[in-house]
């Protein structure tokens, strides 16, 4: 009973998260937007004091406390769920945008390549397989999910707005995340508490791409490579295969982060597409 991408428990958590998302529109549709921010304040602070709860179940605090880096800014994620309940209170629009498309973007990822989910690592180490309803994989979608719906909700009942015009900082911000993980990465190294020959491997503590394209994705490894010098893929002494790490990824970001702007405000742009038009009937059938 595992999770496996297009199994039954792979589809089955998909249907849990869609109508968990229906349920909390249709639950916050006759709401104050005061009720619908400390809703959705709620759903952050929950998956925030998860993220430490989980140090406590297995794997966990079976390698304590070397695990206690995956409690820090190891991923994109995790950087999410760390700062998303202070950027919802700053109510800081540059800091909004951040939040509503990173997390619509990295929530639905994690849904669709459930990693963590499918095999139960702690880095290199590898445990088996993890069961369906285990502790670790519930974790595991929850958080995502609220990584997804807060910000979902957010948009959809237009507790805030996506401005393109804010683009440049949005762009900067995806950049300034993959550097904290970075940063991180080089704390815990500091630390002992990750592998020192395993530091910049690609397939090791990598899936936000920081130390380059891990080989799992290299089938679209085209769309981020096209746009980076070859002198960026290079080691500046060995002359071997070699990611800068953050630095390579500077172009493709500013590149691509306009695309995943636009496709995460697509659910939004239809809903005010449609109201547009329910209006325009309405005023005409009134006319």
């Amino acid at each position: 009973m595992y999770v496996e991408i297009g199994n039954f428990y792979y589809y089955l958590y998909f249907v849990f998260a869609a109508l968990i998302t229906v349920g909390s529109i249709c639950f916050l549709k006759t709401k104050s937007d005061g009720f619908k921010n400390k809703f959705i304040l709620g759903l952050l602070v929950s998956a925030w004091l998860l993220h430490f709860a989980k140090l406590l179940f297995s794997p966990y605090n079976e390698l304590f406390p070397e695990s206690i880096r995956k409690v820090t800014f190891e991923n994109i994620c995790a950087i999410s769920t760390l700062v998303f309940p202070f950027l919802f209170l700053s109510k800081n629009k540059v800091l909004r945008d951040y939040m509503l498309v990173m997390g619509i973007a990295s929530g639905l990822a994690a849904y669709l390549y459930p990693t963590e989910a499918i095999f139960d690592t702690f880095d290199s180490i590898y445990f088996g397989r993890k069961d369906a309803f285990s502790f670790d994989v519930i974790r595991f979608y929850y958080a995502h999910l609220v990584i997804f719906l807060a910000p979902f909700l957010m948009g959809y009942f237009k507790l805030h707005v996506f401005s393109f015009k804010r683009i440049g900082y949005f762009s900067a911000m995806v950049l300034m995340t993959l550097a904290l993980i970075f940063i991180n990465e080089f704390i815990l190294l500091q630390l002992g508490w990750i592998n020192p020959y395993t530091f910049y491997d690609v397939n090791i503590r990598n899936s936000s791409f920081v130390f380059g394209i891990p080989d799992h994705y290299q089938n679209v490894a085209v769309i981020f490579d096209v746009f980076v010098f070859d002198f960026l893929k290079v080691h500046p002494i060995t002359k071997e295969p070699f990611y800068w790490p953050v630095i390579w990824i500077i172009a493709p970001v500013f590149i691509w982060a306009p695309v995943l702007a636009l496709i995460s405000n697509i659910p939004f742009m239809i809903q005010r597409f449609v109201l547009i038009i329910r209006m325009k009937i309405k005023k005409e059938l009134n006319a």
